[in-house]
């Protein structure tokens, strides 16, 4: 639903909503195991009528919920202000890995006996329910001052990603494990401060020289926050001899030494020089530096031209370079999942870079990657309704960051269990690769 409303004789006020429903996809086959533990050592009769469809494999269920808004309105003739945001809302649900009857973490543990007992008697399928949050909003001044137009900007943003795990349990604590647990939350938040200036001086040649020139400020947060105590804790079944898999199945909260609020900004500055000379040549020149908190700063540049010999026949080509400094995720995200690892499945941790565990396993402090980018180009309009262009690109990148494989191993375990971590039982992290 849209609607547009005048603000006087020179503004504008736009605003639109949008609901969206979509059920869950399923492409998932008969699961052809034993579902049930043996009676007497015969098949479990319920092995005959059991619903085999057991799995979801597809696209997760959502429910979303967006509101936008667009605004501005001329002050004067040459300053006019904008302001624009959104808010979001979804709720979503996805599945993990069926746990049969059978299953050894569908085992409802008691210290008073060592018959096996099902904790779901028909097995359970357990869920992930996330509710992510998106809001967005920026304002700004444009127009034009003493022959330069100009565009001063402010955006702020955030997402947090609640993370809840349903119709599961932890099985070592037992019988008084919650079913539903909160598994903790991500959140993410940037404030974008921007200048930019631009002005076209006559050269007496082509069409003279267009000069830009603007700064950036921007600051970042990103946190990590812990879940329910179940969803993460070892219970009295996690020791010897019944070693329990720990924390909420199929997603284990985050745990209070998961907690993160990291920050950092930066300052950016840049100057863009172009001009078109004697109708046939395009020359393009820009530079950038930028200063981070943590990674120091960094001076990149670019030069492009674009030639056009005969009219319609056009070649253009670029040089440039690039940097990335690592994301605050890259540098201290963490959790624990279970994965499917060639037909096995495994509780897989992921460390941040600078844990005892990722050290002990070889990691090292994350550095920038850096890039070096070519192009090269031609156009062909020599036909009328006839336009052909073919563009070559090359992107040489070093220090790419990039998530280990699953390590694994006797002393990767040991390193685990060690360091406290029970049902994990392969780890990873991000490296410059």
């Amino acid at each position: 639903a849209n609607m547009g409303l005048p603000v006087g004789p020179n503004g504008y006020l736009n605003l639109t909503a949008q609901y969206q429903d979509r059920d869950p996809t399923n492409r998932s086959a008969a699961d052809p195991r034993r579902q049930y533990p043996l009676v007497g050592g015969l098949v479990d009769p319920r092995e005959a009528s059991f619903d085999r469809y057991n799995h979801r494999y597809g696209d997760a269920a959502t429910t979303d919920y967006t509101l936008f808004v667009n605004a501005g309105y001329d002050i004067t003739p040459d300053v006019e202000f904008y302001t624009f945001g959104s808010y979001g809302v979804r709720d979503a649900e996805s599945a993990g890995f069926y746990r049969r009857a059978n299953d050894s973490r569908n085992r409802n543990f008691s210290a008073s006996t060592t018959a096996f007992v099902p904790f779901y008697p028909d097995g359970f399928l357990p869920l992930i329910v996330s509710e992510i949050h998106d809001v967005s909003g920026a304002a700004g001044l444009r127009g034009d001052l003493s022959g330069f137009n100009y565009d001063l900007s402010v955006v702020h943003g955030e997402n947090s990603f609640n993370f809840f795990v349903e119709n599961t349990f932890n099985t070592s604590i037992g019988a008084p494990s919650q079913r539903r647990f909160d598994a903790g939350r991500l959140s993410f938040g940037q404030t974008t401060v921007n200048l930019d200036l631009q002005q076209t001086f006559d050269l007496g040649i082509g069409d003279g020289l267009s000069v830009a020139f603007g700064g950036e400020y921007r600051d970042e947060n990103f946190k990590i926050e812990a879940g329910d105590p179940q969803s993460y804790q070892a219970g009295p079944f996690a020791a010897s001899p019944f070693n329990a898999p720990a924390g909420a199945q199929v997603f284990p909260g985050f745990r209070p030494a998961n907690e993160v609020d990291a920050s950092r900004d930066s300052k950016a500055a840049y100057v863009e020089l172009e001009s078109k000379l004697f109708d046939l040549l395009t020359v393009q020149l820009a530079g950038r530096y930028e200063d981070f908190s943590d990674f120091g700063d960094t001076l990149n540049g670019k030069v492009a031209a674009r030639i056009e010999p005969i009219d319609g026949i056009a070649i253009r080509g670029s040089f440039s370079t690039g940097f990335k400094a690592p994301s605050l995720h890259q540098q201290f995200y963490a959790t624990t999942s279970t994965n499917n690892v060639n037909g096995t499945l495994v509780e897989i941790g992921t460390f941040p870079v600078s844990s005892p565990v990722a050290v002990a396993l070889g990691s090292q402090p994350l550095s920038p990657e850096e890039s070096t980018n070519y192009s090269l180009g031609a156009t062909l309009s020599l036909i009328d309704g006839l336009n052909i262009t073919a563009d070559f690109y090359r992107i040489d990148i070093d220090d790419r960051i990039v998530i280990t494989e699953n390590l694994q191993g006797a002393a990767v375990v040991s390193l685990l269990r060690g360091a406290g971590f029970n049902n994990i039982t392969s780890a990873r992290f991000f490296i410059n690769g």
